[in-house]
């Protein structure tokens, strides 16, 4: 295996474990935000129309 296609694998599995992280990271913070604004609307009385 040439030097060259070592370093293309190992960077492309650096980049997709980066990226993964990032995405996880993403959601987990998306998922927060979104479960802190159900709670409130849900404790909140309701409103009147």
């Amino acid at each position: 295996m040439s030097l060259r296609l070592r370093l293309a694998l190992w960077y492309g599995g650096l980049t997709g474990v980066v990226v993964v992280i990032v995405s996880l990271f993403a959601y987990a913070t998306h998922a927060r935000a979104h479960t802190t604004t159900i709670s409130i609307a849900c404790s909140s009385p309701p409103r009147s129309t």
